[in-house]
């Protein structure tokens, strides 16, 4: 007991998974053992060599007499009862002391509440069927010949009539029952029930697994759950023999009911970490229900012949009853298709997922219709597919510069060209039609992208493919193309708008398929042209489309929390023309926290850079936000590319960035589903500090690009270089050496004639 309590509590960092496999099969096998000694209590002829076998087993369910003490403590059955029920109560108590002396002498840092709940849950949890059974031996009962009553099964002398010595050891049972088995149940379930809520918080996931990691860790995260559904299996079969009492035929028909529901359970769920573990326990299910059966045959049944006619009919109605039931639902949603999304948004996720959520949000938010999207729906290409086929009613094939070649994109444009649906084509500048051979059928699994399936294990040939794309590209007359006038937010917009236009669809029709909050339309934000102290501003990659729906996809979901936290509103610099404008510059200086996301490019960016640069050097409240398509500055950047760019600033501009990667980069990720972007952008919220910050540049920090410009407007040279020189000096008043040697740099290297 003392060594299983020190098992239990080492560190699984440590532990192989051949490790666990191993760990959950010997689990699994002591649990057999024990069931198979319960098998002993049922009302069945067992015939040798397996009746010799239960009196081997009987040991596991704390038989005393098994143990020949009763030179210890008698032949009283009450008191063999009471020691019984004492040794699980007991044994907690000794797992305490061995968890404290492992504190004192080898751990002193040892959390004793964590490790004894862990030690204490996995022991129980080992034995349960042992510690439960031997806590109903009162109630388990066999009738006399000529029905002259019913005596107990452990103890044949004593009659089960709830008086006397049996009401003795009916009363320590009910306290066994009161005071062992119903607080570990409850504990167990309680655990349960707050796994997503714990987990949910990162300052309290952690402890709660470990201490309750014996009841979560020999599941996968996703089946966390499935050890209440152990307990209650072992729960049910244990009480078989009480309540079906000199019932054989019914014990029979219930266990083997019981392990085939649960083995269903198991095969369907996976549950168990690793395939040999879930091999396991499906061989012990499934030979305990041919042994069960094994001892059917050898049992009277004489009077189980109208209880036999009645369950064979049961099992032909559930039959029937069954196949009727899946015909209807099949006829149901062939007619009536259940979910049905109004929109199905088809996109390359690598290159566009942060534009199609955008693009989804919108509509929902327009039109309060439903509107796919595989990162909150897809379960397997075989539904996503039939989705396409079944249940929407437009296909928005988003074309950017990889759409067609991806796979899954060619499937689900095949399919809706092949039952005649709805397609409207949203053509992005980044978009190039591909040449007429590139698409040709015996091109076609050159041209699409390499992938871990066939598109003709579902029926999709390369010759539909080529006649779809051919369809697409030259016939298709439902085209949206992507406005290269419009900047930030606004392009999104206008996309929603085209859509809509073709679509002619009504304003409102069905419910939405998320509670969503309000995405706002760029044009209901403020203006970038207002000076205003005390704003929440969101910077990111400019003239970038990802990155602008990432950064709408953030304003969408905080807006409302922002209003409250920050009065004076948000500025979000993608929806500017400038935004390194003096205006904007100002309110970046004086901003109440500066939100920055990063994406592809965001280090190359002069405007990301600025931004950077100048929440650290003003000590700006910032939150860093991070989309999967940001990679973090390697030695490399710092060791030759800031020295390239910015010559001898390079170490002062290295020292910022260094700063400000130290800080905690929240992510974003783009191509998660709708919860997790809700998790994740509540962070930022939790980020915003509840004073606004007052800055130390009284002026703000003069964006470089833009007093660069100023710089070189006046036509004459010498008038150029006066203006230079005058617009130095004011950077050193006003922003001190680093930025006016930068500043200097640019014009050196634009030139007096250049108005880059």
């Amino acid at each position: 007991l003392a060594l299983l309590a020190l098992l239990v509590n080492r560190n699984q960092l440590n532990q192989s998974s051949a490790a666990t496999v191993v760990i959950i099969s010997l689990g699994l096998g002591v649990t057999a053992v024990q069931t198979l000694a319960l098998f002993g209590n049922l009302a069945v002829k067992w015939v040798e060599p397996i009746r010799s076998m239960f009196k081997v087993l009987s040991l596991m369910s704390f038989d005393m007499t098994a143990l020949q003490i009763e030179c210890l403590v008698g032949n009283d059955s009450v008191m063999n009862m009471a020691v019984r029920q004492l040794i699980a109560p007991c044994s907690v108590v000794y797992i305490c002391i061995v968890v404290l002396a492992k504190k004192i002498l080898r751990e002193p840092g040892l959390e004793l509440s964590v490790d004894i709940v862990n030690a204490v849950g996995a022991i129980f949890q080992l034995f349960f069927v042992s510690i439960f059974v031997s806590s109903l031996t009162p109630f388990i009962c066999f009738a006399h010949p000529n029905d002259l009553g019913y005596s107990m099964v452990s103890e044949p002398g004593v009659l089960c009539t709830y008086q006397g010595e049996h009401l003795s050891m009916a009363t320590v049972s009910g306290l066994a029952l009161c005071f062992v088995i119903l607080p570990y149940l409850t504990g167990v379930t309680y655990a349960t029930v707050q796994y997503r809520r714990v987990m949910s918080d990162s300052s309290q996931s952690f402890l709660h697994l470990r201490r309750y990691r014996f009841l979560f860790f020999r599941y996968s995260p996703e089946r966390y759950w499935y050890g209440c559904a152990v307990l209650l299996r072992s729960t049910l079969i244990c009480i078989v023999p009480v309540i079906f009492r000199d019932l054989p035929s019914v014990q029979v028909l219930v266990v083997a009911a019981t392990l085939l529901l649960f083995a269903a359970l198991q095969l369907y769920t996976q549950a168990w970490r690793g395939f040999l573990a879930n091999v396991t326990d499906a061989t012990i299910a499934l030979s305990l229900v041919l042994l069960v059966l094994c001892v059917a045959m050898t049992t009277n049944f004489d009077d189980a012949e109208l209880l036999v006619g009645i369950c064979a009919a049961a099992i032909f109605v559930v039959i029937f009853a069954g196949i009727l039931g899946v015909v209807t639902f099949g006829v149901f949603k062939h007619f009536v298709p259940m979910p049905y999304y109004q929109w199905f948004i088809c996109h390359h996720k690598a290159g566009a997922a942060a534009q199609a959520r955008y693009l989804q949000l919108l509509l929902v938010q327009r039109t309060h219709q439903r509107c796919f999207l595989d990162s909150d729906n897809l379960t397997n290409l075989e539904e996503l597919f039939d989705t396409v086929r079944c249940h929407c009613g437009r296909l928005c094939v988003y074309l950017t510069a990889d759409t067609l070649r991806r796979p899954w994109c060619a499937g689900e444009i095949t399919i809706a060209w092949q039952v005649h649906k709805r397609i409207t084509a949203i053509r992005h500048p980044s978009f190039t039609a591909p040449e007429e051979n590139d698409i040709a059928a015996e091109n076609m699994h050159n041209f699409l992208a390499a992938a871990d399936f066939k598109l003709v294990e579902y029926n999709i040939t390369s010759h539909l493919m080529s006649q779809a794309y051919r369809w697409l590209l030259t016939e298709l007359r439902s085209v949206v193309v992507v406005p290269s006038e419009k900047i930030g937010r606004t392009r999104f917009d206008a996309i929603v708008d085209g859509l809509l236009d073709n679509n002619r669809a009504p304003s409102t029709m069905s419910s939405t398929n998320h509670s969503l909050k309000s995405f706002p339309s760029s044009k209901s934000g403020l203006s970038n042209e207002i000076r205003r102290s005390g704003m929440f501003v969101l910077s990111s990659l400019p003239f970038d489309d990802e990155a602008t729906a990432a950064a709408g996809i953030i304003v969408g979901q905080i807006q409302q929390a922002v209003i409250e936290l920050v009065p004076p509103g948000m500025l979000v610099l993608a929806d500017s023309v400038d935004p390194m404008s003096p205006e904007v510059l100002f309110n970046i200086s004086n901003a109440h926290i500066v939100t920055i996301l990063l994406s592809a490019g965001s280090l190359q960016n002069l405007m990301q850079l600025q931004v950077i640069l100048n929440v650290i050097t003003d000590e700006i409240p910032f939150v860093a936000v991070s989309t999967p398509n940001f990679r973090f500055p390697s030695a490399q950047f710092f060791e030759e590319e800031l020295p390239l760019r910015f010559e001898s600033q390079a170490p002062a501009v290295e020292a910022a960035l260094q700063t400000f990667f130290k800080s905690i980069i929240l992510p974003l990720t783009t191509y998660g589903s709708f919860q997790v972007l809700s998790v994740q952008t509540d962070a930022i919220v939790k980020r915003i500090p509840r004073h606004h910050h007052k800055s130390l540049s009284a002026n703000g920090t003069i964006n470089l690009r833009w007093a660069a410009q100023q710089a070189v407007r006046p036509s004459s040279s010498a008038q150029s270089t006066i203006h230079a020189q005058s617009t130095i000096q004011s950077l050193e008043t006003t922003n001190g050496p680093l930025f006016t040697s930068m500043f200097s740099d640019m014009v050196e290297k634009c030139g007096i004639a250049s108005e880059v």
